[in-house]
């Protein structure tokens, strides 16, 4: 996810002792946006991405024209001004002292995100279903609220599938489906991507650039398919050497069995949730630095079902 930083100095009256109470002093304000830049890199215009003057100008305001206790108070404070921009989705925000009465430089800082009701997406808990990713290669967990399900389920229906070859690959893996790949620019399929690239990017643990392969949660390859009921689903098999990090598929209808397997026989299959409104994530080559491309199937589908999958391509 993309940073904004912005670090300036305003004069305030925030404190409780002394001088504090009535005289100005000095703070520094260090500001870091977390804000997803992809809309702007396509159509640079200041309109789709979060202007810095608007930032310093809640901060000035915010410091300048309120006052309160506590650094910690006026720290949070910023925070829910900054975050009152839509492109924002979490923000850091670090206050320092520069005029404190008697000497040292106490300083604060704090972290705010959306919660995941802000994105219309059910909440997760990142560090488990990273656990999971590491010890069993793919997780299941609920993601999309009742209402939402339902809506880009009725969207889906609206769209124009093609059938694809049944048998792919120099492995033959047998594949009955159909899919649809073209969205317009105010698609809810978009924007459903957006959120839970930003969701996964706020959940999943920090464990630093060498676990993954470029930047993650950079979902560039996405589709709807379709099975019909009686589908023979998909063989085990592999995503494709280009797929990267993780690949995700959420199930907006339908009934059927997906399991990780270690191999191409379905050999220790290990079956996940398939609940319509859940989204099931699999690791693939550059998760944990890993070369590791993961086996899965799908099988049983007693109704039509449809799924959004979200593939990471290598660039």
């Amino acid at each position: 996810m993309d940073k904004l930083h912005v670090q300036i100095v305003v004069q305030g009256i925030h404190g409780r002792t002394g001088q504090e109470v009535h005289t100005p002093q000095r703070f520094q304000i260090d500001v870091e946006a977390t804000i997803d830049f992809s809309r702007a890199f396509q159509t640079d215009k200041l309109q789709d991405t979060v202007d810095y003057c608007e930032i310093e100008k809640k901060i000035r305001e915010t410091v300048g024209k309120e006052s309160h206790v506590l650094i910690e108070t006026l720290a949070h404070r910023i925070a829910e001004r900054v975050m009152e921009h839509d492109f924002v989705y979490a923000v850091t925000v670090g206050i320092t002292k520069l005029d404190v009465f008697g000497g040292g430089r106490p300083s604060v800082s704090l972290t705010r995100d959306r919660y995941a009701l802000d994105l219309g997406l059910l909440d997760i808990d990142g560090t488990a279903l990273f656990r999971e990713l590491i010890h069993h290669g793919g997780a299941s967990v609920p993601i999309l609220p009742e209402p939402r399900r339902v809506a880009l389920f009725t969207e889906a229906k609206k769209h124009m599938y093609i059938e694809q070859p049944e048998y792919t690959g120099s492995h033959r893996v047998r594949e009955q489906v159909s899919s649809s790949s073209m969205f317009p620019y105010q698609s809810p399929f978009l924007k459903l991507r957006d959120d839970l690239q930003i969701l996964l990017h706020l959940r999943f643990p920090r464990v630093g650039e060498t676990a993954w392969r470029g930047t993650p949660f950079d979902f560039t390859d996405i589709v709807l398919q379709r099975y019909q009921q009686g589908s023979s689903g998909v063989t085990p098999h592999v995503e494709g050497k280009s797929v990267v990090n993780i690949f995700c598929v959420v199930i907006l209808t339908g009934d059927g069995k997906t399991a990780v397997c270690a191999d191409r026989t379905g050999r220790n299959s290990r079956y996940l949730d398939t609940t319509p409104g859940n989204v099931l994530i699999f690791r693939a080559p550059g998760f944990m630095g890993s070369h590791l491309q993961q086996f899965h199937f799908l099988t049983d589908i007693t109704s039509e079902r449809i799924t959004f999958c979200l593939r990471q391509k290598q660039k």
